[in-house]
Formats: structure tokens, C-alpha cells, sequence
């Protein structure tokens, strides 16, 4: 494997690595601002509803974006017939994306039902 397919995979394994890690301060303002009593403070709960909406929807598009750049590098097509761990990583990368999805329209309900 030459130096930029490597250095390609590494580059990928880092934006998966900053996803999750996006991922995962979301969560700790889902639980503190949505999901616990601070959520009746209105001007805090509604800017912090917004702000997780605003990181979900950058995780869902940056995600999507490298996973298609990591995609066409390698010129990957899932629907091939062999199958390799690229592929399995490109697929795991989607679903990751389709849950990240469904958290953002729940936020979105979230975000419209909220009483002013």
C-alpha cells in the first residue's frame, strides 16, 4: 500500500475519531439542558436545543462528506460482490450517519414542541 492510501485511511480514521468525539459533547448537553431539570430555564434550554442542533447537523454533513471522499479514493462500490474491510467501514460509516439522522429529527421535534 503506497503512502497516500495510508495516509488516506488515517485521515478517514480521524474524521470518524472527531465525529464521535462532536458526538459525545452533544450528548453531555443533551443530558444536561434537555433531559434534566435545567430544561425550565427558557432562554438556556431553547439557545442550548439550538446549539446541539446546529452540531448535529455539522456532524451528519462532515461525517457524510468523508466518508464519500474516503469512498471515491478508493473507489469503493458496496454493491460490487467482493467485499473488503473498506467497504465494511464505508457501510458502518452510513449507518453511524442514519443514527446521527434520527437523533437530529427527534432534536427537531424537540425543538418544536417547545413551549415559549
Amino acid at each position: 500500500m503506497s503512502e497516500s492510501y495510508s495516509q488516506m485511511i488515517l485521515d478517514f480514521a480521524r474524521s470518524t475519531q472527531n465525529a464521535c468525539m462532536y458526538l459525545s459533547i452533544v450528548t453531555i448537553g443533551i443530558l444536561i439542558f434537555i433531559a434534566s431539570p435545567l430544561n425550565k430555564m427558557l432562554l438556556a434550554s431553547l439557545f442550548n436545543k439550538i446549539v446541539v442542533f446546529g452540531l448535529l447537523g455539522y456532524i451528519l454533513y462532515y461525517n457524510i462528506s468523508q466518508t464519500i471522499t474516503f469512498s471515491n479514493y478508493f473507489e469503493l462500490s458496496i454493491m460490487s460482490g467482493n467485499w473488503n474491510i473498506l467497504e465494511t467501514n464505508v457501510v458502518c460509516s452510513h449507518v453511524f450517519s442514519a443514527f446521527v439522522f434520527v437523533l437530529l429529527l427527534s432534536m427537531i421535534k424537540i425543538i418544536l414542541n417547545h413551549k415559549l
